[in-house]
């Protein structure tokens, strides 16, 4: 069962009947009549023959005024939604190099999907917060509304923000082939640098 599409309904029916209830108390209230005698039809009755249309004035500018936001949420144009779900495991970070040039290239496994669009989103670049992309992405991703794709998100940025052997807690961002950016939110990705000479684990000291 769609509940989104019921929700939709439902508050299509709530607005429609509001716009209709709120004009005829509103009139109501302005000509001195009794709220209880609207249940009554005749009341109801006389209160929409009046001589003066002033229900039918109420009725235009409430709909107006209940349409204009949804009018103008439509004219923007939708910013797409991207939603990212790592394998915690395959997340990790090393040190490298772009020429002469210390870098960060940080890797993980993840499932992509995009919502909130009908168009193809391109992911052609990514970096953290803190540093720059010094290049593309390990791969263009091509992501269709709705439908999650499986992949391996690989960034190269500078400048290096850990020690080796620290992990790395960062917040991603995510650039499209529209330039548009996507916050994906904070991830730790565990160092895979190698281990320096004459550090030791506490594992390593037991003996």
């Amino acid at each position: 069962m769609n509940w989104e599409k019921i929700r939709q309904v439902a508050l299509a029916v709530t607005r429609f009947v509001a716009a209709l209830v709120i004009p005829i108390v509103a009139a109501a209230l302005l000509k001195g009549e009794p709220l209880k005698g609207l249940a009554k039809l005749e009341s109801l009755l006389r209160l929409l023959k009046t001589g003066v249309p002033l229900w039918v004035v109420l009725l235009l500018i409430i709909a107006c005024v209940w349409m204009l936001p949804s009018a103008i949420r439509n004219a923007l144009p939708k910013q797409p939604k991207l939603h990212v779900s790592w394998e915690r495991i395959s997340c990790v970070w090393a040190l490298g190099r772009f020429g002469t040039q210390p870098m960060m290239q940080i890797q993980g496994d993840a499932i992509v999907t995009s919502s909130n669009t009908q168009e193809r989103v391109i992911l052609r670049e990514g970096y953290i917060v803190g540093t720059k992309p010094l290049m593309s992405l390990g791969e263009q991703l091509h992501l269709m509304p709705d439908e999650p794709l499986a992949c391996r998100l690989l960034l190269f940025v500078s400048p290096v923000l850990r020690k080796s052997n620290e992990d790395l807690v960062a917040e991603l961002i995510l650039i499209d082939h529209k330039n548009r950016k996507y916050k994906i939110g904070q991830t730790t990705f565990r160092s895979g640098n190698p281990k320096e000479k004459g550090t030791a684990t506490s594992a390593d000291a037991v003996t």
